[in-house]
């Protein structure tokens, strides 16, 4: 560099070879959504924040450039690395202190964009490309037809099968839920703002996600948070189950749940105080913590989707099958049955972190 400083870049870019997933990619414009929200969203909300007399920025790194066509996407942002923040280890639960430090960086974008979105409207969305589409939308169900559903009917019932073994009441539970209900655990109010307030939500928030840099005695000091592909106009709690049931533990969340939804409040109050906003009608800790545990049922069938997927091992059990792209929907071959139960059988850690689940929900009698 001319300043004698060296930078350093992560370079995200399109697949090279199309399979499945990857015209996934491209019917979800997930390329364009993430440079629209770096180009177009965040910038937003900064401007309005300090329009309102708060200096804010937004817990990301610093975007470069990006680019769009459906075949030559790319994203040009820092790398943080070499600044010290590095990315959880997937596997085991984060530590109360990373959790509250992610709880106090999350609440405020979530108030910001509530806020701007309060005072706005929905103008700001004819200038992002596909920003409204969500994985888990109903307008996207229409779209997909019954292979979505189809997609989440097979995950639960090889959880099913995963836990006759291992946890057997818990199976018979998960039976039942279904026998009863006519489908799994997947209420769509806390993944959409139907209900509640409305917000931005980063809807694929987990450890993975996030960057984290530690002082000298190993104390979370500083948060990034990464991958915004997903993001959507939503609601609080979309992130909130996804996070908790995806980075925590149920150890974890028996000891410091309601501690870590006071620090969220505490911190979503005081950012709005900070930019002269009312807080949302009813929004009291008591409405937060109660729709928090009214949505775990969700959670948990969520859970049994991306457990696999986060914790086993992705294989396929026809690799030739990819050739044929044709069909925009990743419904075969790598989420085929007996795949997805190769992931399972294949990671012991994503076999114990579905047991502790069920025996959680079992225990608590969401199921």
């Amino acid at each position: 560099m001319a300043s004698g400083k060296q930078k350093h870049f992560v370079f995200k870019h399109f697949p090279m070879e199309m399979t499945k997933e990857n015209a996934f990619v491209i019917f979800t414009k997930a390329f364009w959504r993430e440079n629209s929200i770096y180009k177009v969203i965040f910038p937003k909300l900064e401007e309005f924040a300090k329009s309102r007399g708060f200096e804010y920025e937004i817990p990301t790194p610093k975007y470069y450039k990006g680019y769009n066509d459906d075949k030559h996407d790319y994203i040009l942002l820092e790398d943080v690395r070499p600044a010290g923040y590095i990315m959880p280890d997937k596997t085991i639960s984060l530590t109360k202190d990373q959790v509250i430090l992610i709880m106090k960086e999350l609440a405020p974008f979530h108030a910001i964009s509530y806020a701007f979105l309060r005072d706005q409207g929905e103008r700001v969305f004819k200038e992002v490309e596909g920003f409204q589409y969500c994985f888990f939308a109903d307008d996207i169900k229409e779209i997909m037809g019954t292979n979505f559903d189809i997609l989440i009917q097979k995950f639960y019932d090889v959880a099913i099968e995963v836990l006759e073994k291992r946890y057997p009441e818990g199976a018979e539970k998960m039976r039942k839920y279904v026998e009863k209900n006519g489908t799994p655990p997947n209420n769509v109010e806390h993944l959409t703002d139907k209900k509640y307030f409305p917000t931005l939500a980063h809807v694929d928030l987990w450890s993975n996600n996030v960057l984290i840099k530690n002082d000298e005695l190993g104390q979370p000091t500083s948060v990034k948070i990464i991958d915004f592909q997903f993001m959507q106009r939503g609601n609080i709690f979309t992130d909130l189950l996804y996070f908790m049931y995806t980075s925590t533990t149920p150890e974890f969340r028996k000891a410091h749940l309601h501690t870590i939804l006071n620090v969220y409040y505490d911190a979503f109050q005081e950012t709005l105080e900070k930019i002269k906003t009312p807080l949302p009608w009813g929004f009291t800790k008591g409405f937060l913590i109660d729709e928090f545990e009214a949505g775990i049922i969700s959670a948990f069938g969520r859970m049994t989707f991306v457990l696999p997927i986060q914790l086993g091992s992705l294989t396929k059990t026809k690799p030739e099958d990819d050739k044929n792209s044709e069909d925009l929907i990743p419904d075969a071959d790598v989420h085929s049955k007996e795949n997805i139960m190769k992931m399972y059988m294949e990671s012991p850690r994503a076999q114990a972190r579905l047991e502790a689940l069920a025996r959680e929900m079992v225990e608590n009698n969401y199921l």
